[in-house]
């Protein structure tokens, strides 16, 4: 059985590879949400805002703080939610 990866997992890998994320990277219903679930467990991200594409309003383009206290955080918060769902059945 392979294990089930939620929209917050998914988010904090793709952090703690480097990645920069807006909320139109990803089709979540809203990413805002899986955004404060991080930087509430104290894991500080860089948030730019930059002008949406489409029309006149702006949206944050955020990347993971690279300090070694910030990036040991989102590791501790990966596994922790690993653990969390650990017997969860994975989505087909």
């Amino acid at each position: 059985m392979q294990q089930y990866v939620s929209y917050t997992m998914t988010i904090l890998i793709e952090l703690l590879d480097g990645k920069q994320l807006t909320a139109t990277d990803k089709n979540y219903s809203n990413t805002n949400q899986y955004v404060s679930k991080i930087k509430n467990r104290g894991i500080e991200l860089v948030e730019l805002k930059i002008p949406n594409k489409h029309n006149s309003q702006k949206h944050y383009k955020r990347f993971l703080a690279r300090s070694d206290d910030n990036i040991k955080k989102a590791k501790d918060f990966l596994d922790y939610l690993a653990y969390c769902n650990r017997n969860r059945k994975r989505k087909n």
